[in-house]
């Protein structure tokens, strides 16, 4: 089990940044387009919840 978490830690896998020669504009981009699209994920469960909480027509049993 040592061994295979030394492998898998180990430096052999090619970072973010080597995809796109290491320009920062690139990465940034790249990274702050993962985190709209995780916030927008995460938004969406947030604003359905709030949703059936203030319309009172919505028919259900709460959880």
């Amino acid at each position: 089990m040592k061994a295979f978490l030394q492998a898998f830690f180990s430096s052999n896998y090619i970072p973010h940044g080597h995809c796109y020669l290491w320009q920062s504009g690139l990465v940034w981009l790249h990274g702050m387009s993962d985190a709209l699209i995780a916030l927008a994920y995460y938004s969406i469960p947030i604003f359905l919840i709030y949703l059936s909480y203030k319309r009172s027509d919505i028919q259900g049993k709460r959880i």
